[in-house]
């Protein structure tokens, strides 16, 4: 069976991979793009960093689209990683790659 139906899919815009942020670019802008997301209904951003893996911000999905989120405070300085998850439920439909990032105080 063959389908004519793009791909769900999730990148990240902004920041570029291996982006150097200082705490005085906080607060910032996350931009993501989604593509043919229907059925997700929820967006999910973690951080990773030395402290561990935490849930920064969860959203409604857009169905596609360019997607913008707030990121209003820094984390501890050093090396971070960013992931993003669009959800149905709790059924995982797709994710970005890692954004590895580092935060310079």
């Amino acid at each position: 069976v063959t389908s004519d139906r793009e791909p769900i899919a999730i990148t990240w815009e902004q920041p570029a991979a291996g982006a150097v942020l200082r705490a005085a670019d906080f607060p910032t802008t996350l931009a993501l793009h989604a593509t043919a997301a229907t059925g997700a209904n929820r967006l999910e951003i973690a951080i990773a960093d030395a402290t561990g893996e935490r849930l920064l911000t969860s959203v409604t999905a857009p169905s596609s689209g360019p997607i913008r989120i707030l990121w209003p405070s820094p984390p501890p300085a050093g090396a971070v990683t960013l992931r993003a998850r669009l959800l149905s439920g709790e059924t995982l439909i797709a994710e970005t790659e890692p954004l590895r990032l580092t935060v310079e105080r």
